[in-house]
């Protein structure tokens, strides 16, 4: 479904509650928002319907507008690698609060640098432990950190024995939005190389930032101010082309943020670590506009 047809799945939902038959829907994140702000708009009545999302940080701000519609969210946290890593606790303290699925992965976290800066992070590694999983993996790492800790919540998959928990899952090297991702080498290339040679500068010069912005996603291309005669459309324009060429379903990919019109450039000096580094990727938490990452 297009993304600007989010109407049509939230007019289905309604129907659905009308039918006294509430749907359950799996998608992303923002996909989610999405509909529930269509809803809100036509004045449809979609309480009731369950929400699986996935595929994005699923914040405090997004489980307000969802709940305020009268829906219930529980987040799903996967890998292609190894299918389903944990599955949302109804009781969660946090709005991403997973149970890890510890009889299929172990899971420990390692102080991790973050490019070639002098942040760390407490990074996720897993081995699998059944033979059922996609693929064998023997500390794995995620390309996630999060906060992991194992206490009891008193929900069924508590009662099971799933007692670690995961909340806070962000990553430190790619980009996800509307549920699409990036690599960091992928992005590496494009401010090191193709922005640069494109429209000139250094690659210390661009950047990608992904914040939240009215509980969507936006990801904006940082442009220094250094470089002049720089048209925002054309630098969107070249990003898109780029990423659509890259292997795989990144084409698709690329096309999703054309349609949901996620990237825009903000000219300003890239945010730097307390150390005065660059990182291609700066993450802006909600409420949180300072020059320090998340």
């Amino acid at each position: 479904m297009p993304l600007e047809e989010a109407w049509k799945v939230a007019t289905w939902l309604s129907a659905k509650v009308r039918e006294g038959t509430p749907a359950w829907l799996a998608t992303n994140t923002s996909s989610a928002i999405r509909v529930c702000l269509a809803a809100r708009d036509l004045g449809l009545d979609i309480s009731g319907s369950f929400f699986r999302v996935s595929g994005e940080p699923y914040s405090a701000a997004q489980l307000a507008l969802i709940s305020a519609s009268g829906g219930t969210a529980v987040p799903h946290y996967g890998m292609s690698e190894a299918a389903a890593v944990g599955r949302g606790c109804p009781n969660g303290a946090f709005p991403d609060d997973c149970h890890i699925f510890s009889d299929k992965l172990a899971v420990v976290q390692r102080d991790t640098l973050v490019g070639n800066s002098d942040l760390t992070v407490g990074a996720l590694y897993y081995t699998t432990l059944i033979p059922s999983c996609p693929k064998l993996m023997l500390n794995v790492g995620s390309g996630d950190y999060g906060v992991l800790e194992k206490r009891e919540c008193g929900c069924l998959l508590d009662r099971m024995g799933f007692k670690t928990h995961l909340h806070a899952i962000r990553s430190f090297e790619k980009l996800t939005s509307e549920g699409m991702t990036f690599l960091g080498g992928e992005l590496n290339i494009l401010l090191e190389e193709v922005l640069p040679k494109r429209f000139g500068g250094q690659p210390t010069d661009y950047q990608f930032v992904e914040q939240e912005e009215a509980r969507l996603p936006q990801v904006s291309i940082v442009v220094s101010p250094r470089i002049e005669n720089v048209v925002a459309k054309e630098v969107i324009a070249t990003v898109i082309e780029y990423l659509s060429s890259l292997p795989g379903a990144k084409k698709m990919m690329a096309e999703r943020w054309r349609q949901a019109d996620t990237l825009k450039v903000v000219r300003r000096n890239p945010y730097a670590t307390p150390a005065g580094k660059i990182l291609p990727l700066h993450i802006l938490s909600q409420g949180n506009r300072n020059d320090n990452p998340v």
